[in-house]
C-alpha cells in the first residue's frame, strides 16, 4: 500500500469518528432537553427548579430538529485521544411538603347557631335601650347572629334609623356577632321592595361595616289587599235628605281569589329579581310562614310558592310559633312535636332539601319546658340554627335565664344522644281566641297595624301522646 493510500485511510477514519462524536453529543443534548420538558409541570419529579426563562428555552431546544454541522474533509488526519465523559450526579432538591388546602368560607355561616331578633319597634325610638348595650347583652347570652329589621314596605326611607344601624353593625362585629338584615315586603310594588332589599345589602357604615346576610320576611299581603280595594257608588233607598235617586259611596274589598293570585305571583317575581340582582355567592335567607298554616287556614295559603322559594334562597327560616296553639294562660308545653312537624312539612313543601333555621316563640307565651323541648327538636331535626322571637321579649321574661341556658345548646354541633318523639300526635283545634286587640310588636312580618295574636284551644289526639306536653 502506498503512503498516499495510508494517509487517505487515516483521514477517512478521522472524519467518521468526528461525525460519530458530534452525533452522540447532539443526541445527548436532545435527550437532556426533552427530559427537562418532561419535568415541567410535574412537581414531584424535578431534581431542581428551572431558572426563570429556562423552561421556554428548554421547550425550544426540545422542539427544534437536530442539525449536524458539516465536517470539512482534512487531508491530514489528526486523531484526538479518547475523552472520558465526566458525569456530574444530579442531587434532587428536597420537595417542600404540600400545605393543607384552606377550606372555603361557609356561605351560610350567618344563619348558623343561636340567633336573636330585633324589629324596628325595638330601637331608634325615645326610651329604647341603647344599641351598644343590646349588643353587649347579646354577646353575654352567647348569640352568634343578630337578625335586625331594617325596614318595611309601609315606611320610608329604605333604611330606618341608619345611625342606630351603624352602631349595631360596628358593635356587633367588634363582639364577633354576625348581622343579618331583614325587610318586610308588601308585594304590591315589587320594584319598591326590591330597591329597599338591595339597599340593605349595599349599606355600609362609616367605619366600613355591612350586613352578613339578608332575609325578606315573606308573609304580608295587606299592601295587595289595600291596592285591590276600590270605591264604588251604589243606589240606596230614600233617606232623610234624599228623596229620589239616592246613592251611597263605599269602599269594596277586592276578590280574595285575585288577591291570593297576585300575592303568590308577586312573591315569585320578587324572589327571582332579588336573586338575579345580588352578586353570585350571596347567601339569601327567606323568613317564611309556619308550614302548619296549610292545615289551619288552607284557603288563605293556597298556592304559596314553596318551590320558587327553594330555588331562590339558600336558607329557610320558618316562623314556627307553637304559642299560637296555647290557651290564654300560656301553660308549659312540649314544643318538640310541633317543631318536628314544621321542619318536616317545610321540607316536603319545598320539594328539595334546604338548610332550615326554625324560629320559635312567641317568647311572651313560653315556659322553660317549651324552650328546652324546642332546642331538642331543632337539633334532632338537623336544623342549622335556631332562635326565639324576639330578644327583648325574652329579656323581660321571668324565665329568661332558663331560656338562654337552653338556647345556648343551639351553638353546639354535637347531635343529641336521645330524644323522645311523639310523631303520631296531632292537634285538633276546638276554638280560636285572641289574647288582645291592642297594637303591640308581633312576630317578624307583622304589618305594624294590628298586633293581635291568635291563641287556639285544642287537644292532642293520636297514639303516643301521653306524657308531659301531650295535652295542648
Amino acid at each position: 500500500m502506498s503512503v498516499a493510500a495510508i494517509v487517505l485511510c487515516v483521514a477517512g477514519a478521522g472524519v467518521l469518528d468526528a461525525h460519530a462524536r458530534r452525533s452522540s453529543i447532539d443526541q445527548s443534548r436532545l435527550i437532556a432537553a426533552r427530559l427537562g420538558v418532561a419535568q415541567i409541570g410535574n412537581p414531584g419529579w424535578p431534581p431542581s427548579k428551572l431558572a426563570p426563562g429556562k423552561a421556554a428555552k428548554v421547550r425550544n431546544v426540545a422542539a427544534s430538529p437536530v442539525v449536524r454541522s458539516p465536517v470539512s474533509p482534512s487531508v491530514t488526519a489528526t486523531v484526538s485521544p479518547p475523552v472520558t465523559p465526566t458525569v456530574t450526579p444530579t442531587v434532587a432538591a428536597p420537595v417542600a411538603p404540600t400545605a393543607a388546602p384552606v377550606p372555603p368560607p361557609d356561605p351560610i355561616r350567618a344563619y348558623r347557631g343561636l340567633g336573636a331578633w330585633m324589629d324596628w319597634w325595638d330601637y331608634g325610638h325615645p326610651g329604647d335601650m341603647d344599641p351598644a348595650a343590646i349588643v353587649d347583652r347579646l354577646a353575654q347570652r352567647g348569640v352568634r347572629t343578630l337578625y335586625l329589621q331594617t325596614g318595611l314596605w309601609s315606611q320610608s326611607p329604605d333604611m330606618l334609623n341608619p345611625g342606630v344601624i351603624n352602631t349595631f353593625l360596628d358593635r356587633a362585629h367588634a363582639r364577633g356577632i354576625q348581622v343579618v338584615g331583614w325587610y318586610l315586603p308588601g308585594f304590591a310594588d315589587v320594584d319598591h321592595d326590591l330597591r329597599a332589599s338591595l339597599a340593605v345589602l349595599a349599606y355600609t357604615s362609616p367605619s366600613g361595616q355591612h350586613v352578613d346576610g339578608f332575609a325578606p320576611d315573606i308573609e304580608d299581603r295587606s299592601a295587595i289587599e289595600q291596592a285591590a280595594r276600590r270605591t264604588v257608588t251604589v243606589p240606596v233607598a230614600r233617606y232623610p235628605g234624599c228623596a229620589r235617586n239616592c246613592t251611597k259611596t263605599m269602599v269594596v274589598d277586592g276578590s280574595s281569589v285575585d288577591v291570593l293570585a297576585r300575592f303568590n305571583a308577586a312573591i315569585s317575581d320578587y324572589s327571582s329579581k332579588l336573586r338575579q340582582s345580588v352578586p353570585a355567592g350571596t347567601a339569601l335567607g327567606a323568613i317564611v310562614p309556619d308550614a302548619k298554616n296549610d292545615e289551619r287556614a288552607p284557603d288563605y295559603w293556597a298556592g304559596f310558592p314553596w318551590a320558587a322559594l327553594a330555588s331562590r334562597y339558600d336558607v329557610l327560616l320558618p316562623m314556627a310559633y307553637w304559642s299560637v296553639t296555647k290557651p290564654a294562660a300560656c301553660p308549659a308545653a312540649d314544643a318538640g312535636t310541633y317543631i318536628r312537624d314544621v321542619v318536616a312539612t317545610t321540607e316536603a313543601l319545598l320539594g328539595s332539601p334546604k338548610p332550615i333555621h326554625p324560629i320559635g316563640g312567641v317568647a311572651d307565651c313560653l315556659k322553660a319546658q317549651d324552650v328546652t323541648t324546642y332546642v331538642d327538636a331543632a337539633k334532632a331535626a338537623g336544623s342549622i340554627g335556631g332562635s326565639l322571637y324576639d330578644f327583648l321579649t325574652i329579656e323581660v321574661s321571668p324565665d329568661k335565664e332558663a331560656f338562654w341556658s337552653a338556647l345556648k345548646r343551639l351553638n353546639s354541633e354535637r347531635p343529641l344522644d336521645s330524644l323522645s318523639t311523639n310523631r303520631c300526635c296531632r292537634t285538633v283545634y276546638t276554638q280560636t281566641r285572641f289574647r288582645s286587640t291592642v297594637s303591640e310588636p308581633g312576630p317578624p312580618g307583622r304589618d305594624g297595624q294590628a298586633g293581635r295574636r291568635p291563641r287556639r284551644w285544642g287537644r292532642a289526639e293520636g297514639p303516643g301522646c301521653a306524657g308531659p306536653g301531650g295535652s295542648r
